[in-house]
This record gives C-alpha cells, sequence and structure tokens, in this order.
C-alpha cells in the first residue's frame, strides 16, 4: 500500500490538494492508481476542501490519531517549526503517511517514499512498504536482485 499523508492549514483549497499530490506523483514517478489513501489527522479528515479533493480523486481517507502520528516522528526527514508548534509533529504529512501504511499491516516496516513537499497551504509526503515502492516503479522482487 502506498499513503499520501496531508497537513494543511484551514485556508487549503481542493486544487492546492490536488497540486500537491500531482508534484509527488510526478516526482516519484508513481502511477495515480498506486495511491490506497490519502492521510491527515483525524481532527482534520473532515474539512470540507480535503473531503472533496478525496471525492474527486476516489480515494479513501484514512483519519489518524494523533498518539499513532506521533509514534512515527522519529521515522520523518523533515521538520516544520510550524507544524511543531501546532501539532507538536515534525511534519503531519511524513508522519500520517507512515502511520497509515503501518497500520494496513504487511510484512514490511513503512517507509518514506517522498519526504514533504508544499503546495500552498499543503503538505504532501507519499509512504509505502519496500514491496510497495517496487511495484510502485514497476519493478518484481526477481528484478531488484538482479544485477
Amino acid at each position: 500500500m502506498i499513503a499520501a499523508g496531508f497537513g494543511f492549514s484551514s485556508r487549503a483549497s481542493a486544487g492546492e490538494f490536488a497540486a500537491a499530490l500531482d508534484e509527488a506523483l510526478r516526482v516519484t514517478g508513481i502511477g495515480a492508481d498506486r495511491i490506497g489513501a490519502l492521510a491527515t489527522l483525524d481532527d482534520k479528515a473532515e474539512t470540507g476542501a480535503f473531503r472533496h479533493f478525496a471525492e474527486t480523486h476516489a480515494i479513501a481517507i484514512a483519519p489518524v490519531g494523533h498518539g499513532l502520528a506521533a509514534a512515527f516522528s522519529a521515522s520523518c526527514a523533515t521538520a516544520s517549526a510550524r507544524s511543531e508548534t501546532e501539532t507538536g509533529l515534525p511534519s503531519v504529512a511524513e508522519c500520517t503517511a507512515l502511520a497509515t501504511v503501518a497500520s494496513a499491516g504487511g510484512s514490511s516496516e513503512p517507509k518514506l517514499l517522498l519526504a514533504r513537499i508544499v503546495s500552498g497551504h499543503v503538505t504532501c509526503a507519499l509512504a509505502g512498504s519496500a514491496s510497495a515502492d517496487e511495484i510502485a516503479h514497476g519493478r518484481s522482487e526477481a528484478e531488484g536482485h538482479a544485477s
């Protein structure tokens, strides 16, 4: 599973969510069809613009509790002073993406596929399992080991 995690201000628009995800997919080369969930903190999951974005893209929202998100703070690649002040998390986007992948189960540890990027009032990060990373980039396990 690949999760797109989002942090955002109350001024974020559905277009900013779409632009952030589009940029994340462009940078990584991951297809939009590989995104299994849109993650954010549970207290923001019902925000109108976020819900509209999710509905428009037909991707499920994965609300993440603050405690679960915080468990992934040490795994973040970036830190935002504003995020730390407002939420206590170094990156809401990274923490929620990692937490969502971990909650989905599987045998691999979740890992960041893309550290947070910023688009207007939105941050977006991608996380997946090692196997999701290989699948997203079109490599089978056997191909990954052949050199």
